[in-house]
């Protein structure tokens, strides 16, 4: 009885075993060791790193274009129309800031 006992413990224990290491290859990788498989390595890091400043140098590019033809006075841009459309996309709270508009 007491053997048997033993063995169900026995199993049991390399029952948690396996999936403690499972457990430990699935959890993010905070430590900065090796990653884990599936995990995003170090050049996909630097590439979303590179397309996430590209987009961000793209974005300042289109506030600076409308700020530009803001301050070229022209009828090309006329702020009575362009600032619906900024609340639609939810940019009219950064709109002020970015183009310089009174509030």
């Amino acid at each position: 009885m007491l053997q048997q006992e033993i063995g169900v413990l026995k199993r049991e224990k390399q029952e948690l075993l396996i999936r403690l290491e499972m457990a430990e290859k699935k959890a993010p990788n905070f430590g900065g060791g090796a990653a884990a498989p599936g995990t995003p390595s170090a050049q996909e890091f630097q590439e979303t790193n590179k397309r996430l400043k590209k987009r961000e140098a793209e974005c300042q590019a289109l506030w600076d274009t409308l700020k530009d033809m803001k301050n070229a006075g022209t009828n090309m841009f006329d702020t009575s129309q362009m600032m619906p459309l900024l609340k639609k996309r939810q940019l009219d709270t950064k709109a002020p800031r970015k183009l310089e508009l009174q509030e």
